[in-house]
This record gives C-alpha cells, sequence and structure tokens, in this order.
C-alpha cells in the first residue's frame, strides 16, 4: 500500500505540472492576441471598406468564403477576386 506522503508528492507534482501548462496557455494566447491586433492595424491601412472587412472576416475570424461572400452580398468568384486586390493592397512594413 502506497504511502501518504507519496501521494501527496504526486498530488503535487500533477498539481504543479497542470499549472505550468495553464501559464502555457495563457502566454500562448496573449501572444496571438497580439498578433490578432497587429493583423488588424495593417487591415486598417486598407483604404477600401469592402477589402477591410473582407480581410477581418477572413485572417481575424477565420470566416469561411462562403459566408463572407453571402455577408458581403457577392457572387464567392467575385469575393475571391476582390481578396486578390486587398492583398495587393496590403503595405507590410519592417
Amino acid at each position: 500500500m502506497p504511502k501518504s506522503t507519496d501521494l501527496n508528492y504526486k498530488l503535487e507534482e500533477c498539481t504543479q505540472k497542470i499549472m505550468d501548462l495553464q501559464h502555457e496557455l495563457a502566454d500562448a494566447m496573449n501572444d496571438l492576441a497580439d498578433v490578432n491586433c497587429a493583423i488588424a492595424r495593417v487591415f486598417r491601412e486598407v483604404k477600401n471598406y469592402d477589402y477591410q472587412d473582407l480581410l477581418v472576416k477572413r485572417y481575424v475570424f477565420g470566416e469561411p468564403w462562403e459566408k463572407i461572400a453571402t455577408d458581403l452580398g457577392y457572387d464567392l468568384r467575385y469575393v475571391h477576386k476582390l481578396h486578390g486586390r486587398a492583398l495587393a493592397e496590403i503595405k507590410i512594413f519592417s
């Protein structure tokens, strides 16, 4: 039969691992939020509001093309054409 101290040690070890993973997850979520904010800032520099809307819906919210087309009131093929134009408008700063 295991000793109580062995169980306590294993419980403390598992608790510490859980806490470490929670901190790693929180850090990763903060990094993701920072990236999303940076992407949104770049998209706001695009002058055409349809392009902005399309880019945010696709790359910030991860919406599928079909939903974007429906939301914007355009044909799916035209949304893909707009997407190419929108990407051409983006200026990447280093």
